[in-house]
């Protein structure tokens, strides 16, 4: 049972990383309550049979319980990791700004970034969006000459991306 829903929690896992996914039959607090539970029993009914067969009689199923136990853990350490991983933007690209013309006031510019994201071992470019995915603060961005932008990752990036425009 333990094993059968560990499958389950995985495939959850495995499709909640694709962009386009079917809803699964089974949400994944679901499954890991009900995983929980049969984890629970299952150490009862181990922790019976050794009381009564002894450490050495019951050897061999507690070795097999172990293994499918620490399969468990793995695979909620590795979904809780994907869901708190962050990516790095400071290896980012930026589109070029182009020059920006002097106004007397800030000049403000909100830039286009895309990063390198990996899933399933294929790395895509990925846009990122403005005060979602990324914050920007400027240098110097009054007066002609060049100023400096700062691109700072947030919710699930994190990194500084610093460029350069010109105010001409």
């Amino acid at each position: 049972e333990l094993e059968r829903l560990n499958t389950l929690f995985k495939s959850y896992v495995d499709s909640a990383d694709q962009e386009q996914w079917g809803k699964p039959e089974i949400s994944s607090t679901v499954a890991r309550k009900q995983t929980d539970e049969a984890l629970r029993r299952l150490t009862a009914r181990l922790t019976a049979i050794i009381t009564i067969d002894g450490p050495e009689e019951s050897q061999e199923l507690l070795v097999e319980y172990n293994t499918l136990a620490n399969r468990y853990n793995n695979l909620v350490k590795e979904h809780y990791g994907r869901l708190h991983a962050k990516t790095d933007i400071s290896g980012g690209d930026i589109e070029p700004i182009e020059v920006q013309d002097y106004t007397g006031d800030e000049v403000n510019v909100i830039p286009k970034v895309s990063v390198p994201v990996t899933r399933d071992g294929e790395t895509t470019m990925v846009k990122l969006v403005f005060s979602k995915d990324f914050t920007v603060s400027y240098q110097n961005n009054v007066e002609r000459g060049t100023a400096t932008l700062f691109i700072d990752g947030i919710g699930k990036f994190t990194g500084r991306i610093v460029t350069t425009f010109a105010i001409r």
